[in-house]
């Protein structure tokens, strides 16, 4: 399911928790229906047309609200990865997906960080997605790390995929865990 385009019905306050009065373009048909979200917030929405959902975050702030109303927001999906590791070394190679609405010429950072699951951060990198449309798609993103980038000893790592702004306005967060087991030969 592609993101909903979300354009505020009024030139109305934001803040955390406060319901927006939206007009929700779905992403798969295109139908516009009226649509309440809570700003700052993951909602579902649904198009009364084609029945695609999904649950969207939503953040209206100053920089992420277009003059006409539009709402920047994006999507992370899809996030794997092939196996890893192993006699040829192969490194960790991550690949996801990345769908972005009302955010033409406004560049974007996926901020990808690996860590211990509930301890240390030991791997980050960012990648700048520049959007040169209102409907952006990158289809295959994908991060190289070294087995060696991995502590030695064994256990569950999460990879933290972050969507924001240039102005460090989040759009989006997802979260995958894995395994690794990485021994001091190696």
């Amino acid at each position: 399911m592609d993101v909903f385009s979300l354009i505020l019905e009024s030139a109305i306050s934001w803040g955390v928790g406060r319901m927006l009065d939206t007009v929700a373009g779905c992403g798969n048909c295109g139908h516009r229906h009226d649509a309440s979200v809570e700003n700052e917030s993951t909602g579902l929405i649904i198009c009364p047309r084609c029945s695609g959902r999904l649950d969207q975050y939503t953040n209206a702030t100053d920089h992420t609200v277009q003059a006409n109303g539009a709402i920047a927001a994006a999507q992370t999906s899809g996030i794997h990865w092939d196996s890893w590791g192993g006699f040829w070394d192969s490194p960790f190679n991550p690949h996801f997906r990345v769908d972005c609405v009302n955010s033409k010429y406004q560049d974007l950072v996926a901020r990808l960080i690996l860590s211990e699951f509930q301890g240390e951060e030991f791997q980050s990198t960012d990648i700048i997605l520049r959007p040169n449309a209102e409907r952006n798609y990158w289809d295959d993103l994908w991060w190289k790390v070294p087995k060696n980038n991995f502590p030695i000893g064994s256990g569950t790592f999460a990879l933290d995929v972050f969507l924001f702004n240039t102005w460090g306005d989040e759009l989006h967060r997802a979260r995958s865990l894995g395994q690794w087991t990485r021994s001091e030969s190696s």
